[in-house]
């Protein structure tokens, strides 16, 4: 899907963010958006809610390292394919 967008908008106007991290930190995530359509960042991050704290939290536990393995072997050909596309950053948001 994302190998799709990426031909249809020119390098520079695609922002992809992951919706881990973007619950994970979301006021980072905010801010990215915003300045990425180029919107003024004054405002007020105590006014919203969302961007105060974690949100969808779940367990914390640690994987069972037989699963992790299992997990990273099934999905190691999309992340190549993802890094291929994107780059090889390590940015919580890729520009595109």
């Amino acid at each position: 899907m994302i190998a799709n967008w990426v031909g249809v908008y020119p390098p520079g106007r695609l922002l992809i963010v992951s919706q881990k991290k973007a619950l994970e930190r979301p006021r980072e995530a905010y801010d990215a958006v915003l300045e990425h359509i180029g919107a003024a960042r004054d405002y007020d991050p105590a006014a919203i809610r969302i961007l105060r704290a974690e949100t969808n939290l779940g367990p914390k536990l640690t994987m069972p390292e037989d699963f992790s393995d299992n997990l990273e072997g099934m999905f190691a050909a999309e992340r190549d394919r993802l890094r291929d596309l994107l780059g090889d950053s390590t940015a919580i948001y890729a520009k595109t």
